[in-house]
């Protein structure tokens, strides 16, 4: 932005009159950080999916799920991923479409899925009664990681329709994901995932110079809204990494800091 003003002033003989940032995902996450830090840059910043949180999110679909399906009471089977992935967008998609357009609006449970009478999870038609209590904690926007001493959540929990397949039943210790934050975060490739603890290891790590610079969980944007800046944030219902509710969540935090117009995202005077 420094460098690009100048050179189209130079070359056009005047500059922009609207300045744009357009991000996803890690550039998502990179939109949010010039609303936050760099308020006066942009007029129009639209963040998608944004990343907005590596430590906590790499920790919550990743990790947390590692080791959660680690143990072979949990782990589920291609057929039961496809059958909580087909039997909730049955229940929860528009007739005819195959398409959810908004869950919240859905009260399909997993424990309909569990398995009676002489039915066996083998048979890939039904869940155990230890799998459906796992998929519980998984599921939905108050699923997901929380703090086993205080509660608070980490990350939140994956929608049942969303691209489940490659998540579960957990990876390994080449997965990039582990290897990503043990290069970033520790120096150490072959950290020890399996037994971190999402309590005092979490606020290690969130405590880290390089956690610090990555988070842009910063709501006060009244620097950016005074400026004129307009910020739009969208995010899939079935993303499978940086799961919808992470930003559905953030959303709503702005809007309690800085009383945000819910219908049309505007500062309230």
């Amino acid at each position: 932005h420094d460098n690009a003003i100048p050179l189209i002033q130079a070359y056009y003989g005047s500059g922009p009159t609207k300045s744009y940032f357009v991000g996803c995902s890690e550039g998502g996450r990179e939109a949010l950080l010039m609303a936050q830090r760099y308020p006066t840059y942009f007029d129009g910043i639209q963040a998608g999916s944004p990343a907005k949180n590596p430590p906590h999110m790499w920790i919550g679909n990743n990790i947390w799920l590692d080791q959660l399906f680690s143990n072979p009471a949990n782990a589920l089977t291609t057929a039961q991923i496809n059958l909580i992935q087909n039997s909730s967008t049955a229940a929860c998609a528009a007739p005819g479409t195959g398409v959810v357009a908004d869950p919240r609006k859905c009260s399909w449970d997993v424990s309909s899925l569990l398995c009676t009478g002489g039915n066996t999870p083998d048979s890939g038609t039904c869940l155990s009664a230890p799998q459906v209590a796992t998929m519980k904690q998984v599921l939905g926007p108050n699923g997901g990681v929380h703090n086993p001493r205080t509660g608070k959540m980490i990350f939140p929990g994956v929608n049942p329709f969303s691209g489940l397949t490659g998540l579960f039943p957990g990876s390994n210790s080449t997965d990039s994901h582990i290897l990503y934050i043990g290069s970033l975060f520790y120096n150490n490739l072959s950290w020890p995932w399996q037994t971190y603890n999402f309590d005092s290891d979490q606020a290690a790590l969130d405590a880290l110079p390089m956690a610090t610079a990555l988070r842009t969980i910063n709501p006060d944007i009244s620097a950016f809204a005074a400026h004129g800046g307009k910020l739009v944030m969208w995010v899939g219902w079935e993303d499978p990494q940086i799961f919808v509710w992470d930003t559905v969540n953030f959303f709503e935090y702005m809007i309690r800091q800085n009383a945000v117009n819910a219908t049309d995202g505007k500062l309230i005077d």
